[in-house]
């Protein structure tokens, strides 16, 4: 594989060849949408500013009761822009 370049929007990384290549988190919990999870500061504002903290270019919320959550974090995220 080629050297790495960062894209103009920093949010992806090609090589010299076309590859692709995302930062991602493709599973996690937030608080009242999963019964395993304890931590309060879990919510979808701060799941989606970690993600912005860490630069992810994608998220995937895994909660089991994940319908009750769509709309809202769909909010979140487009106010944050990420």
């Amino acid at each position: 594989m080629g050297q790495g370049a960062t894209q103009d929007d920093g949010s992806t990384t090609a090589t010299t060849r076309g590859a692709r290549f995302f930062r991602a988190d493709l599973h996690i919990h937030s608080i009242n949408a999963s019964h395993d999870v304890s931590d309060p500061g879990a919510t979808p504002e701060a799941i989606v500013a970690s993600a912005k903290a860490l630069d992810l270019d994608i998220i995937a919320l895994a909660d089991r009761k994940a319908g009750v959550r769509v709309h809202f974090l769909e909010a979140v995220i487009v106010e944050s822009r990420l």
